[in-house]
């Protein structure tokens, strides 16, 4: 399992540092978005659900943004709590000439929230799996949300499970404070359908699932 780039995960500076943030930011420049990247943005270019402006939740280097301006997205904010991630952000924003485009805030995107607009779309790419507390994420995420709502997490599987308790017990012998988590899904969705959306679309791989929810009302 991997749960890079999300805001979470990099906030542990043992775990995601600046030699983590350039191997991403490499592999990204000479392969592309890795596979939930792809099916993110797959997902919401169908139907024409790429369009308006983006709020990026733990967009580490920037890649799920990136892509996404160049599929109908006119502008993103990208929030993440690495400085890491962010510089590698900035560089490859700046390389690509996306300035204005792409805004970069570095914050918790929980204790930033009440000074951030709502979007039209939000995403937040292996962002669930890195956060305790999924209540207060996922509906802050919402109440964001004007029409899509686009994540992945970590599918909730036996063998799923398994390799993340093998993860954290790593962890705890390490003396690494990270944490991985596997939400309920039942409970996920019934915060979606306590905030009145539905979802629209669904795949993913063996670890990972792949959502698109839209606002009822939208």
């Amino acid at each position: 399992m991997n749960c890079c780039h999300s805001t979470y995960c990099s906030a542990s500076d043992g775990m995601f540092n600046a030699r983590i943030a350039r191997g991403s930011l490499e592999r990204y420049r000479k392969e592309g978005p890795d596979r939930t990247t792809r099916l993110l943005v797959d997902s919401l270019v169908q139907n024409g659900r790429a369009d308006g402006a983006l709020l990026d939740i733990g967009g580490g280097i920037g890649a799920l943004s990136i892509e996404l301006l160049g599929a109908g997205i006119q502008r993103s904010t990208l929030v993440d709590a690495s400085p890491s991630y962010l510089a590698a952000a900035r560089e490859e924003v700046a390389r690509r000439g996306l300035e204005e485009r792409l805004e970069i805030l570095h914050a918790d995107f929980t204790r930033a929230a009440e000074v951030l607009p709502p979007t039209d779309v939000v995403v937040m790419n292996r962002v669930v799996c890195c956060f305790p507390d999924l209540d207060l994420l996922l509906n802050l995420a919402l109440e964001h949300t004007r029409k899509y709502l686009a994540l992945s997490y970590p599918r909730e599987r036996w063998y799923t499970k398994a390799a993340i308790t093998a993860l954290n017990a790593y962890q705890v012998i390490t003396r690494n404070p990270f944490r991985v988590f596997v939400h309920p899904e039942a409970r996920m969705r019934a915060i979606f359908a306590q905030n009145s959306f539905r979802q629209v679309s669904q795949t993913g791989t063996l670890e990972w699932s792949v959502e698109v929810w839209e606002r009822e009302s939208a």
